[in-house]
């Protein structure tokens, strides 16, 4: 909201600024289109058949016991 100096039967009249939320929206707009073209992709790439499998990891090495003393 912003304070506005137009004058009617001696009330002030507050003006609505919505520009704030006007360029929140554009920017989600704008986020959620790169987002749908970014998950596409990933899309299209799991299930593209040509990657090979990954290997599987190494096996983790066994815990050791150490003293105290």
């Amino acid at each position: 909201m912003t304070w506005g100096y137009l004058m009617i039967q001696s009330t002030l009249k507050l003006k609505l600024d919505n520009r704030i939320e006007l360029a929140r929206r554009v920017s989600r707009n704008r986020n959620r289109a790169i987002g749908q073209l970014w998950f596409q992709h990933i899309h299209g790439r799991l299930n593209k058949d040509a990657d090979p499998p990954s290997e599987p990891w190494p096996c983790a090495p066994k815990q050791q016991m150490f003293p105290w003393r």
